[in-house]
């Protein structure tokens, strides 16, 4: 999408997945809530708590990424392409007639604090599911409460394998990191012609995987 970075524009694609499998879901579970005769919600502001929808009532997707420290670019980024896709979706009269409310945290982060999201929005907020607009060592710290709550968490670009090994309710969208350090590995040596590469990496999930499968 124009004029929006890779990590926004991944979010907005996650967000419209994520609406989609609600959908899904509420149509083969007969929860309908009469959507299809009854005209769709007319207010138009992504994240309201009240609609005039059929069924009444919101649907809350989570959303947590680094909104503040080294990381906020993306972070913020992520959560702009949320809020876009969240508005582009309640304007086309939401979900079956209910509108999506996003539930945004700020991680920092700080695996710690990402955990603690992962909680609130399940036990408090009681989201159907989520989104990670974070990094690796964030989001591989919460997607092992997403997975114990059997709560969706779709990924949208951090590439550490771990995060989604194993699982069966978290899902990613983006590139894996096995991926991205094996091209890059080949580019150096079979398209630059290196006969030496040095590994500068950051220790942390995301550094150790590329380097791992550049390796």
């Amino acid at each position: 999408m124009i004029g929006l970075s890779k990590a926004a524009t991944a979010v907005i694609i996650v967000i419209i997945i994520i609406v989609i499998g609600v959908a899904a879901y509420y149509l083969y579970t007969g929860q309908q809530g009469g959507a299809t005769t009854t005209p769709p919600a007319t207010s138009t502001s992504p994240g309201t708590t009240t609609t005039t929808g059929a069924g009444g009532g919101v649907i809350k997707i989570g959303f947590f990424a680094p909104l503040t420290g080294p990381a906020s670019a993306d972070g913020l980024a992520a959560r702009t392409g949320a809020e876009i896709a969240v508005e582009i979706i309640n304007k086309n009269g939401g979900v079956l007639g209910k509108k999506v409310q996003l539930v945004v945290y700020d991680d920092a982060l700080n695996p710690d604090q990402a955990i603690a999201v992962a909680n609130k929005l399940i036990e408090e907020d009681q989201v159907v599911a989520a989104v990670s607009g974070s990094y690796s060592s964030t989001t591989l710290a919460a997607s092992g409460v997403f997975e114990k709550k059997k709560t969706p968490l779709v990924v949208a670009y951090a590439v550490n394998p771990k995060i989604t090994e194993g699982k069966h309710y978290v899902v990613r969208v983006g590139m894996l990191a096995e991926t991205e350090g094996k091209v890059a590995a080949y580019a150096a040596v079979k398209k630059l012609g290196a006969k030496y590469v040095a590994i500068l990496y950051i220790d942390n999930p995301y550094g150790q995987a590329l380097t791992d499968a550049a390796k």
